[in-house]
């Protein structure tokens, strides 16, 4: 059974009693999937309301993205914990000749380049939420700003997190082309989150 068709416990389960697999990337999707939820809820009580009508529109188009992420969040749990399985197989090849061991080093670059490819494509969409976010934050029905201000700390959590699962991916990758690319990749997704404690001044909520 795929992780996202599992219930919340058996995934719970599978997290805390299982070695490596899956882990902090399936979580952190997770992670993302709930916080497209809270915007999507967001979105939904606010065009319910005649006091927003002339948001009706905006929030449609948001409900719609945001339907979209979650499923694409959740096949991510899957995906991230697949990528990382390969990873672990590669560590299990023989190297007690020398033509083992570059193979097994080749094998585990590559399958360690996908490793970092997945939760990279996790952190570019969490980060594509964020101007979601902040609409439903600033337009949004004000009586659900903190689940709105929720779905923003959530979203930064998980692009911190897999950012550090990436960097520390990196050490296994001699591609010097590759990991310049991923760390400019990964500069842009610091950036994107960076100012989501604003919203706190934004909404008059106060820590």
């Amino acid at each position: 059974m795929m992780l996202k068709d599992k219930t919340i416990q058996e995934f719970l389960d599978e997290v805390a009693l299982k070695p490596l697999t899956p882990a902090g990337g399936s979580v952190a999707a997770l992670t993302a999937a709930s916080s497209a939820a809270l915007i999507e809820m967001i979105a939904r009580i606010t065009m319910e309301n005649p006091e927003y009508e002339e948001m009706v529109d905006e929030m449609n188009g948001i409900i719609k993205a945001c339907e979209l992420y979650r499923k694409d969040f959740k096949i991510d749990m899957d995906r991230d914990a697949q990528a990382f399985q390969e990873v672990m197989v590669a560590f299990k090849l023989p190297k007690d000749t020398k033509a083992h061991q570059e193979y097994r080093k080749s094998e585990i670059e590559d399958k360690m380049k996908q490793a970092i490819n997945v939760p990279l494509e996790i952190c570019q969409k969490t980060c594509e939420m964020v101007n979601l976010i902040k609409k439903v934050v600033n337009k949004g029905n004000k009586s659900t700003v903190t689940d709105g201000l929720e779905a923003a700390f959530m979203a930064k959590a998980v692009v911190l997190c897999l950012i550090e699962h990436i960097k520390s991916n990196l050490n296994f990758v001699k591609d010097v082309e590759f990991t310049s690319k991923i760390l400019r990749k990964i500069d842009k997704l610091y950036f994107a989150v960076s100012d989501l404690e604003k919203l706190l001044m934004v909404t008059n909520v106060t820590k």
